[in-house]
């Protein structure tokens, strides 16, 4: 395969005839000059700096999205290319403790991409939502012991009976993503509490954890897609897709998601539930 580059076409004024690639090399300073000038010319353009600065903010954001579903979807391959290997003798319980973790990365795959499909929705008014009475208490109960992203995690719940009109699926997919971000962003050894209690006429869910605190300057942008809030990078960076859809599913069920410190340092991520949806909601 080879690339062909065409720089400044007949057809075409917005390029100067003369700025074309050379087969000769270019000698010497004035030659080195001249180079760099046309090269300076380039980057300089109007309608250039406008179409990167329009792309370059979207290729980050993309780029970060892709890192997160590209950790599982690697992680399925290579255990899939070591399944399939001829060469390779596996015992029957390693090769069913390879079919497991191909199966948890591949359900940690489809959240992601079920994640950016209802936020996705959201943006676009097209998501509808299942309103019937629940018990927020046992529903978070629920997620705990199904979900696989607190796996060998401390988790203590502490719950109270409180019953209000919500969609069971999105409210449980609210509590695997706070639960998800915790573990994200703390130590394997640290303890991760999950509480339910009424609250101003509806159901409080927090999430609180042993982590650093999120940066005040940041606890809404937290919220947005892509966004970031914590001193975590280097740990587990993220899209931040997650909480995104924790904050748009709230306000779909006519509550909101924040964030504050909690009790003995670390994070607290809430959301609050009206018993009753107001007028109007999908």
């Amino acid at each position: 395969m080879s690339w062909t580059t065409a720089w400044g076409t007949p057809s075409s004024s917005r390029w100067p005839r003369t700025a074309r690639w050379s087969r000769r090399p270019i000698r010497g300073p004035t030659g080195r000059r001249r180079r760099d000038e046309r090269l300076q010319s380039c980057r300089s353009r109007p309608h250039r700096s406008a179409m990167t600065a329009s792309w370059e903010g979207d290729l980050d954001r993309l780029g970060t999205l892709l890192h997160d579903l590209r950790t599982p979807l690697a992680a399925i391959l290579g255990l899939a290319i070591t399944l399939e290997r001829e060469d390779v003798a596996l015992k029957p319980d390693e090769a069913k403790d390879l079919v497991s973790r191909i199966a948890d990365n591949a359900r940690r795959l489809d959240r992601m991409v079920g994640d950016l499909l209802d936020l996705n929705r959201i943006a676009h008014g097209t998501i509808e939502l299942t309103i019937v009475p629940s018990d927020i208490a046992e529903l978070a109960a629920r997620v705990v012991g199904e979900t696989d992203v607190v796996e060998d995690r401390t988790v203590i719940v502490e719950g109270e009976s409180v019953t209000a009109n919500v969609d069971p699926a999105r409210v449980e997919r609210m509590v695997e993503n706070l639960l998800s971000n915790s573990v994200r962003h703390t130590s394997p050894e640290s303890r991760i509490w999950l509480r339910v209690r009424e609250q101003d006429g509806g159901a409080l869910i927090a999430v609180d954890d042993e982590g650093s605190e999120v940066v005040p300057a940041f606890r809404e942008a937290i919220f947005e897609p892509f966004g970031q809030g914590r001193d975590w990078d280097e740990l587990a960076p993220g899209s931040g897709i997650g909480l995104a859809l924790v904050a748009g599913l709230a306000e779909l069920h006519g509550g909101r998601a924040w964030v504050e410190d909690r009790d003995g340092g670390g994070a607290s991520f809430r959301v609050w539930l009206p018993d009753e949806q107001p007028a109007g909601r999908p």
